[in-house]
């Protein structure tokens, strides 16, 4: 009888980051972290154990928020730190990047920063400014439009794109928000990063966008994250292409895909009712196809609570 060679099935995400040398990120909001309440080392293990390499942890600048909080994140940033763990502040979304806001978040950040020890503080700063999301109708962006008299800064979906249009104002918008971010805090030796939508790179090379390539991203940022929010294997890898072929950083492009249901409308944004055995087969094609790729960086996942939920499954 002839030897014939096993295959290895990828079943969890520890064999998927081994198998494929990428990185693996995760999100990790403020439910998390309540649910954890007090159990800091728990859920660094529980974070450990599906392999992570990267976590983005809610930053609140609330000073009351973080002073009750701040014990408790500084040991599970250590804990993190232990077993070679990155976490990252997600401190800036399209409510926070600009005018006073931007100020007080840096001033909280600083303060928390300067009095951790190394292992203590977070290794970097994640973005989650979405310029699709800074329209009319939204009202967590009208507060700050009103407020800053932004009327100029709007995306208008189908009707804003062309050359120096509403679209691109807002682009522009978000991009150098990033860059003032990033040199009020240079010399800490920060990672960036920012989530992206699947279609800006898209948009951009047809001339729909006059800025918001994924390079223009990544001349402040160190990588980006695409919400490439869908289900179906062969659409998350179409979804994907633009960038790991126009990124010019290697290791620049992480792939974000999407575990929770919201509780609201089609699931085809989500693993969330396919299983996780459908999920892992998805990611093996995902990985396969963009290994070839310098620019590949890795899977992240939003988010920690959904993930958890699908593996007990």
């Amino acid at each position: 009888m002839k030897n014939q060679r096993t295959r290895h099935v990828v079943r969890s995400l520890p064999d998927l980051k081994q198998k494929y040398d990428v990185k693996l990120s995760v999100y990790v909001y403020q439910r998390t972290l309540e649910e954890y309440h007090g159990k800091p080392r728990a859920l660094a293990k529980a974070i450990n154990d599906f392999g992570f390499t990267d976590v983005y942890i809610s930053f609140s600048r609330s000073k009351a928020v973080l002073k009750e909080n701040q014990d408790y994140l500084r040991e599970l940033i250590s804990s993190l730190s232990k077993q070679n763990i990155q976490a990252h502040a997600l401190a800036f979304t399209e409510s926070n990047a600009f005018g006073e806001e931007q100020k007080e978040t840096l001033e909280i950040f600083d303060s928390f920063q300067s009095v951790a020890s190394d292992e203590e503080r977070f290794i970097g700063i994640n973005f989650d400014i979405e310029p699709h999301i800074m329209r009319e109708g939204k009202m967590v962006w009208k507060k700050v439009s009103d407020k800053y008299k932004l009327d100029h800064i709007g995306w208008q979906s189908a009707d804003g794109y062309g050359k120096n249009g509403p679209n691109s104002k807002t682009m522009k918008f978000v991009l150098d928000q990033i860059q003032d971010i990033r040199q009020k805090t240079e010399g800490n030796n920060y990672v960036y990063s920012q989530a992206l939508g699947h279609f800006f790179e898209d948009r951009y090379q047809d001339g729909s966008l006059s800025v918001g390539g994924v390079n223009d991203f990544l001349k402040s940022c160190d990588y980006v994250i695409l919400m490439n929010y869908i289900d179906n294997p062969q659409q998350l890898i179409k979804l994907s292409m633009a960038e790991l072929r126009s990124a010019r950083k290697p290791r620049s492009i992480e792939v974000a895909v999407k575990t929770s249901d919201n509780g609201v409308g089609d699931l085809t944004t989500s693993f969330s009712d396919e299983g996780w055995a459908k999920m892992m087969e998805a990611l093996v094609e995902l990985c396969e196809a963009s290994k070839p790729y310098p620019s590949f960086r890795g899977i992240g996942f939003f988010e920690f609570e959904s993930l958890t939920d699908l593996w007990k499954r």
